[in-house]
């Protein structure tokens, strides 16, 4: 082992919210670059959600909203005028550029500052961490390549996992498409298939917009549980922070929102000006909440808030009023159960009973369950939060363990801390905390 490994800074995950941290870790002066060390696969900064494998996908928030640098907050736009030539980004809510912009914009910001190229990027899985039993470092990380790393400062940045099926798949592959952010549709779509996009959040959205632009003809299900889409951002403008109340049942949080709110129609300015205004105190009031209410909270108002919070692009949603508005596109309240065959065609059944035959089925549903997640609650090094898919977090971002305890040496960042910290995944809201995060960092070496 290095014997500098316990000045190093292992970063776990290569999407944005470990690039953002790198960004903020040497904008922070980080004296030797070079101890910056990322695990992960893929182009860092990239991740699912900006890489450059789909030219249609789209941010669902318009550039003026997108903000690296809180001290300059139109970086992005004066970025986009200059070097982004994409005249369907403009609509009458703002511009709402490509996903593979953000990403080309986040990868100039990187290498403008000095010593980018210093730091040490490796593609790996990291399967398990556990504590060393040397005396120069505090942990070991395994990898699935079976490569071994070591440092007494980890960070957890991976991200959404994966999104694995919710039914039983074996032996249907070849129409299943598990992943739509890394797989090429374009190549696994023909034009008159038959299509089920399981859920209905912006992952859909932007597979109907796909669709739509490629001329597709043939029919395409949504199965969502609430039965609806997300709404179309408006030009909504920052309001005034609304003051929550002392809130201790999620009953009352439930009751406080619809009372502020005030309405059903989520398609207007107003409503979303005071949906944003309520959001502003929400990751405040989460915290607050004991496990219990949180799970009732989630039970209960999480398909809700996801929508409401979660609007699309005008593009993506247009695309979907065309595809509704000739019939190509058909939405089914419920939730997909089981594939199964009848013949020599394939068909979806929902827990309501419907059976829908496919050619193609696109796997929208959210992330799936991380290795690494698991192996660290199962060793009981980290504690898992209310969601039970994620850890246990403080303010601080350090990963607390059963008993409570600060783990030392072991932070998390991004959507891992949604259980923990509330409304944490949105790229200013992450490069926030990396920001704040970097200068602990930066002030321990």
């Amino acid at each position: 082992m290095d014997k500098n490994d316990n000045k190093k800074i292992i970063i776990i995950g290569a999407g944005f919210s470990a690039g953002v941290l790198c960004l903020h870790l040497l904008s922070n002066k980080f004296t030797i670059p070079s101890n910056i060390i990322v695990l992960g696969n893929g182009d860092l900064g990239a991740g699912s959600a900006y890489n450059k494998l789909n030219n249609h996908y789209r941010l669902n928030i318009r550039d003026s909203l997108m903000k690296i640098w809180d001290d300059d907050p139109e970086h992005f736009i004066r970025w986009c005028k200059k070097n982004v030539r994409d005249n369907l980004a403009k609509t009458k809510q703002g511009n709402f550029y490509k996903r593979k912009d953000f990403y080309r914009y986040f990868h100039d910001c990187l290498i403008s500052i000095k010593d980018h190229e210093k730091i040490k990027k490796f593609d790996e899985k990291v399967i398990n961490i556990k504590r060393s039993n040397s005396k120069i470092s505090k942990w070991s990380l395994y990898c699935e390549s079976g490569n071994l790393y070591s440092s007494d400062t980890i960070v957890i940045a991976t991200g959404f996992s994966d999104p694995k099926w919710p039914f039983y798949t074996y032996g249907f592959n070849n129409q299943l498409i598990e992943n739509p952010w890394i797989e090429n549709l374009e190549e696994k779509i023909c034009v008159n298939d038959r299509v089920i996009l399981v859920g209905g959040g912006l992952t859909a959205m932007d597979c109907i917009h796909f669709l739509e632009s490629k001329n597709h003809n043939g029919k395409v299900f949504v199965i969502t549980p609430c039965g609806s889409l997300p709404p179309v951002q408006t030009n909504w403008k920052n309001k005034v922070k609304i003051k929550w109340p002392k809130i201790k049942k999620s009953s009352d949080f439930i009751r406080f929102v619809r009372k502020k709110l005030n309405s059903t129609d989520w398609t207007k300015v107003t409503w979303q000006e005071k949906f944003e205004s309520i959001r502003i105190g929400f990751n405040d009031t989460w915290q607050k909440l004991d496990d219990f209410q949180k799970k009732l909270l989630i039970k209960h108002f999480r398909h809700f808030w996801n929508n409401a919070r979660f609007r699309s692009s005008p593009q993506t949603y247009n695309s979907a009023k065309r595809m509704l508005r000739k019939n190509k596109l058909i939405i089914i309240k419920g939730r997909a159960v089981a594939v199964k065959k009848l013949k020599e065609e394939l068909f979806l059944e929902t827990n309501t009973g419907n059976k829908i035959f496919f050619d193609k089925i696109v796997n929208c549903s959210g992330s799936g369950n991380s290795e690494l997640i698991e192996n660290l609650i199962i060793n009981k090094i980290v504690d898992q939060d209310v969601t039970k898919k994620n850890i246990r977090v403080n303010n601080e971002l350090e990963i607390i363990n059963k008993k409570g305890e600060v783990v030392s040496g072991l932070f998390a960042l991004g959507s891992l801390n949604v259980g923990s910290l509330g409304d944490v995944v949105a790229a200013n809201s992450i490069s926030n905390y990396a920001r704040k995060l970097a200068i602990k960092l930066v002030s321990k070496k």
